[in-house]
């Protein structure tokens, strides 16, 4: 529902005055019956409620951060649901749905859950729970991550579903982590779990995990999985570790706005201690710490007077923060500098993509953007046609075919072969006559010693780095061109090789080739492909830079 930048165009926005806000209220907590008011306080502090009206007439209710914490598809207030960010703070505030992280990645790129991705054990705890009903809005989350990333509302009741034998779609997904509506709020990360392309399950305490425990704990964890996290990380404890959970403690206190209070401990440890960890630990296990439970570390704060502790609605809750506190007026994050223990940084290729751009006659209609220079990746041309396709009424038989309007037969078509507007043609057909006529770039992105990323961006096809092994005037040598897409120097790159595979190495211009694009060859001494293997392989060190094996190229004129 907000896949695209234009989905969450604004048309008008205002504050609610107080009457309005007492109603909303109203309504919210009649339809979410098991919230009480510490909760609405939680959702939406100083009782101030911004309301915004989308150009897809959907409404959304944001808070004082400017977060927007829940979303009215129709607008006629029918049908209010909680955004990412509401759950994030109440994750049992609706039922939910467990899968598994492969699935988190379509789902992050707008896909719906098919009933065969959701968990086992996520299909018998809704059974014992009297199933679904069709419309009815539900959460997903990851097994071992309690809080959900995504909400939308099932396409069938459970006894659907188990006549479809758990097969189809189950879940049409309205909104996301990571979608535009998400982006229009702090764009504040849940927990560690939650990365760019898929959300990752995460190590917690037990006090931590009351959010499962709030709803009847579905979560199932692998006994294999669990023993083999908890013995690695056994091994590789930091030395530093009670230092670094006090003072993360101690940043998220600070950091606590005095709208947020109350938080629970779970809040607490997920939005607040999390964010803080030093990059060279592996995570903050508090069961490998003195402290074993995020209860006691907090206690052990509130006895040196830095915060208060109370019970709301049966669950301890960060209640009072004192700011002028010493600790936190000089609270400074531990800078573990260059430690051992840190991963070093790996220089390379990063990213190889191919992205297209659009003639002026496809901007406007297809791609629906003003700027003509803009580049387009694979999924980002294909979920273009497909709107095209629904907001033109030109989808037919479940998207196999689609009809064709005047405008594609004109653009996509020749004249002989132009299909009368109308007509049903395969949809296949139709995307591939479209990226025919769209013109090809690609984009390299190259990573540093130090971190700092270069990205290089062309027009045209990528070319392959071409080895060919061969023999001149006698003598065996391995022949390199091609390496200047790529980003190498073959000055540099001859230089590398000869220490690395300690062999002659030298640069020589490629006979015939234009000079306008300044391409060289790299020409090493002897056959590094027939008669090397280990290190010594020629295809494997551009293998180690970032190079995938499709843009590595092997001529091979010495083949026995």
């Amino acid at each position: 529902m907000f896949k695209k930048a234009h989905d969450v165009g604004v048309s008008k926005t205002h504050s609610l005055g107080g009457k309005d806000v007492k109603k909303f209220k109203n309504d919210f907590l009649k339809k979410y019956q098991q919230l009480q008011d510490e909760e609405w306080s939680l959702l939406f502090p100083q009782k101030s409620v911004t309301l915004t009206k989308l150009n897809n007439k959907c409404y959304v209710y944001s808070n004082v951060d400017g977060d927007p914490i829940v979303f009215d598809p129709s607008g006629h207030g029918d049908s209010l649901i909680p955004t990412v960010y509401a759950l994030s703070k109440i994750p049992a505030m609706i039922p939910f749905l467990e899968t598994n992280p492969l699935v988190s990645k379509n789902i992050l790129k707008g896909a719906d859950l098919f009933l065969q991705g959701i968990s086992e054990a996520s299909i018998q705890s809704v059974q014992a729970r009297g199933g679904f009903l069709k419309d009815q809005i539900w959460a997903i989350k990851i097994e071992g991550n309690p809080i959900p990333f995504a909400v939308g509302k099932m396409a069938l009741s459970f006894a659907q579903a188990v006549e479809n034998q758990m097969a189809g779609k189950g879940l049409l997904t309205l909104h996301y982590f990571g979608d535009h509506l998400w982006h229009t709020g702090s764009r504040a990360r849940p927990n560690q779990g939650f990365l760019d392309s898929e959300i990752r399950p995460i190590q917690m305490d037990e006090d931590v995990d009351s959010a499962e425990q709030a709803f009847e704990a579905m979560q199932v964890t692998c006994p294999g999985e669990h023993v083999e996290e908890k013995e690695e990380v056994e091994h590789h404890v930091h030395p530093m570790l009670d230092e670094i959970i006090r003072s993360c403690a101690l940043g998220g206190l600070k950091d606590v706005k005095r709208s947020e209070l109350p938080i629970t401990l779970t809040s607490f440890y997920t939005l607040k201690m999390i964010p803080l960890k030093p990059e060279q630990i592996v995570s903050l296990d508090l069961k490998n710490s003195k402290y074993k439970k995020i209860k006691r570390l907090l206690e052990e704060l509130e006895a040196e007077d830095i915060v208060a502790l109370k019970t709301v609605r049966k669950e301890l809750c960060v209640f009072d923060i004192h700011k002028d506190h010493a600790a936190l007026a000089e609270w400074k994050a531990i800078d573990l500098g260059n430690d051992s223990g840190s991963m070093e940084r790996k220089a390379g290729i990063s990213s190889i993509q191919t992205l297209y751009k659009s003639p002026p006659s496809f901007s406007a209609t297809i791609f629906n953007v003003d700027d003509r220079s803009q580049l387009f990746g694979p999924k980002e041309v294909d979920q273009a046609l497909l709107c095209y396709i629904e907001s033109h009424g030109l989808a037919h038989r479940d998207n196999r075919e689609m009809l064709v309007d005047e405008f594609l037969a004109s653009y996509l078509f020749g004249k002989k072969e132009a299909p009368s507007p109308g007509q049903a043609v395969p949809y296949d057909d139709i995307r591939k006559r479209l990226y025919s006529k769209l013109q090809e770039w690609h984009s390299i992105e190259r990573v540093d010693s130090g971190g700092n990323r270069n990205t290089i961006l062309r027009r045209g096809k990528l070319q392959p780095i071409q080895l060919m092994p061969l023999k001149r005037k006698g003598r065996e040598i391995t022949s390199i061109t091609g390496m200047e897409s790529f980003g190498y120097d073959p000055k540099h790159l001859s230089d590398f090789l000869q220490k690395r595979m300690k062999t002659a190495c030298f640069v020589t211009d490629i006979p015939g080739k234009n000079k306008v694009n300044n391409e060289q060859e790299v020409v090493m001494s002897g056959d590094w492909i027939n008669k090397r293997q280990g290190k010594f392989f020629l295809p494997g060190v551009f293998k180690e830079d970032g190079i995938p094996s499709s843009y590595i190229k092997i001529v091979n004129k010495l083949k026995k």
